[in-house]
C-alpha cells in the first residue's frame, strides 16, 4: 500500500485509500453530479457560463472555471458513450 501511495504522490496527485471497492475514481463520483448541475443551470438559463465559471473559480476554488470543467467532462463522457 505504501508503495502505491508513493507512486501516486510522485505523479503530483493525492492518494485516497478507500475502505470499500467501488468502480471508478472517488473524485469523479464526487465531481460528476456537480458538473451535471452546472450544465443544467446553463441549459435552463439560470446562470451564464461566466457566472458558473466565476462560482467555480472564486466560490469553490476550482483551478479552471466550472463551465470549462463541465464542458470538458461532458464532452469526454459523450465521446466514450
Amino acid at each position: 500500500m505504501e508503495r502505491a501511495k508513493e507512486l501516486v504522490t510522485s505523479f503530483g496527485k493525492l492518494p485516497v485509500v478507500v475502505s470499500k471497492y467501488i468502480p471508478g475514481f472517488v473524485a469523479n463520483r464526487f465531481l460528476i453530479p456537480m458538473l451535471i448541475q452546472a450544465a443544467q443551470l446553463l441549459e435552463e438559463g439560470v446562470a451564464s457560463k461566466e457566472e458558473i465559471g466565476l462560482l467555480g473559480k472564486k466560490g469553490i476554488g476550482f483551478p479552471s472555471s466550472g463551465y470549462t470543467a463541465t464542458r470538458t467532462a461532458l464532452s469526454r463522457l459523450a465521446y466514450r458513450g
